[in-house]
């Protein structure tokens, strides 16, 4: 195992607690190691100053896996070949400096956040959106976008359904839709940028 990294692969039921990485390039990796891949449910744990603090390659077709009360400081990356449900409950995202966006699904697979809230994505101010997607399915709920004048979200030509409801953003940025696909949107609030 690569000094920092968690690297989960063929496992069923695996309950993983408390566990914190840092610095590596990718903290809790999911994939394929020649075994087949993992489900899991990863509690009270996260990824501190990485790239990629989760990225998920593989997880089984029918379980996926999930995080529940998580903190993370970068960036949430499901890769294409991801089949799984992958889900996030009441878990915290912030940037460092090379931080762009906080989630990307790119996967044919589901992605479900509830409950969560982000702040310091695009540190450089290139109109990176905290959350992409252009693939799968998303679904979006009871989530906090805390950065003033940044795009939240943006659903990308491939995505093939989303629903994103109950969320607040701050300022007058909200959800692109460039996807095509099936696009569910309401009872999401915003308020405008503070008067100087």
């Amino acid at each position: 195992m690569e000094p920092g990294r968690l690297k989960i692969g063929k496992t069923d039921w695996e309950y993983i607690s408390n566990s914190f990485v840092i610095f590596p390039l990718i903290g809790f990796h999911f994939d394929d190691f020649g075994h087949g891949p993992a489900n899991a449910v990863v509690t009270q744990s996260g990824g501190d100053i990485c790239p990629v603090a989760v990225r998920v390659d593989r997880t089984q077709n029918h379980a996926g896996a999930q995080f529940v009360n998580g903190q993370f400081m970068s960036t949430l990356e499901v890769g294409p070949q991801n089949r799984g449900p992958f889900k996030l409950a009441n878990c915290g995202f912030w940037g460092t400096p090379a931080t762009q966006e906080h989630i990307r699904q790119l996967g044919s697979s589901t992605l479900v956040l509830t409950g969560c809230h982000f702040t310091g994505w695009d540190h450089d101010r290139k109109g990176a959106p905290c959350i992409r997607a252009n693939a799968g399915l998303l679904i979006v709920n009871g989530c906090e976008f805390m950065d003033e004048g940044k795009q939240p979200i943006v659903l990308e030509k491939g995505l093939q359904a989303a629903t994103i409801f109950g969320c607040t953003f701050r300022g007058d940025k909200g959800i692109q839709n460039q996807s095509g696909g099936d696009v569910q949107i309401g009872l999401n609030t915003g308020t405008r940028p503070s008067q100087a």
